[in-house]
């Protein structure tokens, strides 16, 4: 199929030029949707008499436009604008020819990006990794562009929030749970298109403390959750999740120290954790845009309901910049933009310098500065902050709620087995010690 349509582009012109309802695609086209360089101008011109003039283009304003930028020849003439009158067979059909331009725009954009693509795989590229996610994010990039803002019915909207208020229980997340009932109480849950960080100085637990909720929701909640970690492997988390369910210590099953019926314990939890949505991605090197694409075939394949990633800073950037802040910001803007796209809750781990612990004080938001724009990009930062090593709780500050209060919530850690849980669950456990 061809990736121009010269046809449809002069209906779309005199559309334009004949009916003031349209002058709305003034705002909504481009140069760039437009192949032949007549229409690109005579669009330009039509423009220009809109916002520069503050008229609506008829065929006599937009001849003395093009001839004021000495272009009305160029185009064809006064002749050129006449015949405009006849290429509108139907204006019913204008929104058709509208998506015709978007569809041949793309198939222009897409084909020039092959080809530097192509040239980038042999002459520029480091790696062929590197060239593919280059590549996938500029034809990501250009299927944005090419797509055009959509209003949602603002009737519509308040009907369906008031139809998911009423259908939930009075004081249940409005998002999903971490099943740490203090902490959802305040955050409602983590809720779809948010970027919720979690921060923390080394040693604090911030791998463990994604991995409960990276359990809770697969297996007690049976939401399906993907796990990108980019500094253990899958066999590390694994037994921190056995770890954690059977309350064996983590020292103790690393070393291989349990007897028949611990093991025979083990293989009964490994077959029922096996049911649950979990998948873990643990190569130690990708891109914001490697997870994006890992998470659209999940989606597609079932239900994505939350993505967490250990640890942010370990992230590759897309394309390389000056600093290494920058490229955190970029990773940053990134996960915001998955989080939109997918629907889902997105919770990127943060690891603090170790130069804020020597200060002896709680983190803060001013913690984040030399980590690009994560906290700017952010919906909730909650940090992970335990006083002394030998403490059996744990707060868990959040510092930034961007629809709501920020507060503090109180957990219980068990460092035998690296797990958190709620203080009342604390009480229970040392009855039955």
């Amino acid at each position: 199929m061809s990736s121009s349509a010269p046809e449809v582009e002069a209906a779309v012109l005199a559309a334009v030029l004949l009916d003031s309802r349209y002058t709305y695609l003034l705002d909504e086209l481009a140069q760039e949707d437009f192949s032949a360089k007549a229409h690109q101008t005579t669009f330009e011109a039509m423009r220009r008499v809109f916002r520069d003039d503050g008229h609506t283009p008829d065929i006599r304003t937009v001849q003395a436009k093009l001839d004021s930028m000495g272009q009305l020849e160029r185009v064809g003439g006064v002749a050129f604008l006449a015949a405009l009158d006849l290429a509108l067979p139907d204006l019913s059909g204008v929104p058709q020819y509208v998506e015709i331009l978007r569809d041949r725009r793309l198939r222009r954009v897409g084909k020039e990006l092959c080809t530097r693509g192509a040239e980038f795989l042999d002459n520029g590229a480091k790696s062929a990794r590197e060239a593919v996610s280059r590549i996938r994010q500029d034809l990501l990039d250009a299927e944005t562009l090419a797509t055009p803002a959509a209003y949602c019915d603002w009737g519509e909207t308040l009907s369906e929030t008031v139809s998911e208020l009423s259908r939930r229980e009075v004081g249940q997340p409005l998002g999903v749970p971490s099943g740490l009932i203090e902490l959802d109480r305040r955050l409602q849950g983590f809720s779809p298109g948010q970027l919720i960080l979690l921060a923390g100085r080394p040693g604090l637990g911030k791998t463990s403390l994604a991995l409960h909720i990276a359990h809770h929701l697969s297996y007690e909640r049976e939401v399906p959750v993907a796990f990108f970690s980019l500094e253990m492997d899958r066999r590390e988390l694994a037994l921190r999740i056995l770890s954690l369910v059977s309350e064996r210590s983590y020292t103790e099953l690393r070393q291989g120290l349990y007897n028949d019926h611990d093991r025979a314990s083990m293989d009964r939890w490994a077959a029922e954790l096996a049911t649950a949505p979990l998948r873990i991605f643990d190569q130690p090197r990708m891109t914001v845009a490697a997870i994006a694409g890992a998470c659209r075939k999940l989606r597609d394949e079932q239900r994505l309901g939350a993505v967490l990633i250990d640890y942010v800073q370990l992230l590759d950037a897309d394309s390389r910049r000056e600093s290494r802040a920058l490229e955190v910001g970029d990773i940053s803007r990134s996960l915001k933009q998955m989080a939109r796209e997918l629907e889902i809750p997105v919770l990127p781990l943060c690891q603090l310098s170790r130069a804020s612990e020597k200060e002896k004080r709680k983190p803060m938001l001013t913690d984040l500065r030399d980590s690009g724009t994560l906290e700017q990009d952010a919906d909730v930062v909650v940090f992970l902050y335990r006083p002394g090593k030998e403490d059996t709780e744990t707060e868990l500050l959040i510092e930034k709620h961007r629809n709501g209060a920020t507060g503090m919530a109180r957990v219980g850690w068990r460092a035998r087995n690296m797990k958190f849980f709620n203080i009342a669950e604390q009480r229970d456990f040392t009855r039955e010690d």
